[in-house]
């Protein structure tokens, strides 16, 4: 089983469809290959149920660990030079494009 990490702003931006049950595109860092990686996954909040999943932690700006017990199934790697893929957390909205 492998832990992946994620900053907290990707699924907090998403987090209506993590509830819904629909897959989310996210960048993820594979613990212990220290590999970054843009995939299209299922992702579930603590005490959600999830079958063959991998653990996943979520990380704020400052790389501190701001919750885990959360779950990632990984459906599909992406390209990443195709995704757009950017955090969206509310202190880069308000930070303006400088961030």
């Amino acid at each position: 089983m492998a832990i992946y990490e994620v900053l907290e702003e990707y699924v907090h931006a998403q987090r209506a469809s993590i509830d819904k049950g629909e897959p989310i595109v996210v960048e993820a860092r594979n613990r212990d290959t220290f590999e970054r990686l843009v995939v299209k996954a299922m992702v579930v909040p603590p005490g959600g149920e999830l079958e063959d999943s991998d653990d996943l932690v979520l990380r704020d700006l400052a790389e501190n660990i701001s919750e885990d017990g959360w779950k990632i199934k990984v459906l599909e790697e992406l390209d990443p030079e195709k995704v757009d893929i950017s955090p969206e957390s509310e202190f880069r909205k308000s930070a303006g494009k400088n961030v």
